[in-house]
């Protein structure tokens, strides 16, 4: 799966955006006989470009993320990500004086 570009406004003072997402995923069941059965794993998912920005201020920026080897089994309600790097990132954080983190 690819994906080139994606822009979320969840209200109108914050927005996520990414570029370049792209997901390989080797091995899928679902099944839904007494419960809703979902297990996956060797999910590997790269992405660049991540920002997070609230009142036009930049809160999260990160380059590149890869994210690999991720399983999930919603039955044992078990979620395992094997490894997660990251390039470059960058984190802005204040604290307001009622002691609020944005």
């Amino acid at each position: 799966m690819c994906l080139n570009a994606l822009s979320v406004r969840p209200n109108q003072a914050s927005a996520i955006t990414l570029n370049n997402l792209h997901a390989t995923l080797p091995s899928l069941n679902f099944s839904q006989q007494t419960q809703a059965q979902l297990a996956f794993e060797q999910l590997n998912v790269n992405l660049s470009a991540l920002n997070i920005t609230h009142q036009k201020q930049s809160l999260l920026s990160v380059p590149e993320i890869s994210l690999q080897n991720i399983a999930l089994d919603l039955v044992k309600s078990q979620a395992n990500i094997e490894q997660v790097l990251l390039a470059d990132g960058v984190v802005t954080a204040n604290i307001n004086k009622a002691g609020q983190l944005n």
